[in-house]
């Protein structure tokens, strides 16, 4: 069983903390619950994944396929501490070159920041 709660955080983005597992039987419930996310116009997630037991590909199918959509938007997903088991299932389907990883949820945080100055920058 998949557990999801959300909370808006600083740069425009949400925190996504995730409890339990992340598999074929959560599928619909986490596509259900990021929409709900993002209908708040919000496209910066970080998704904690401290919490997460069990991760399979149709749990993470959802999640990247949330980072397309949230791209296209000008979004973008952060994932933090990523436990080791699902690090290699991350490794092993190819998805590490498609996240940004981080330690932990400062850390994701402060990228959208860096992010954020390189914009300002550029404009």
């Amino acid at each position: 069983m998949l557990k999801i709660q959300w909370n808006d955080m600083e740069r425009d983005a949400v925190l996504v903390e995730l409890e339990g597992s992340l598999d074929f039987d959560s599928e619909l419930y986490l596509k259900k619950m990021l929409e709900n996310i993002l209908s708040g116009g919000k496209y910066n997630l970080v998704f904690d994944m401290s919490r997460i037991e069990y991760a399979n590909s149709y749990g993470f199918n959802v999640i990247n396929n949330t980072l397309a959509r949230v791209r296209k938007m000008h979004g973008d997903i952060r994932l933090a501490n990523v436990q080791p088991n699902v690090m290699m299932l991350l490794q092993l389907v190819g998805l590490t070159k498609n996240f940004n990883i981080h330690k932990d949820v400062e850390e994701a945080l402060e990228s959208f920041a860096v992010r954020s100055d390189e914009d300002g920058e550029k404009q």
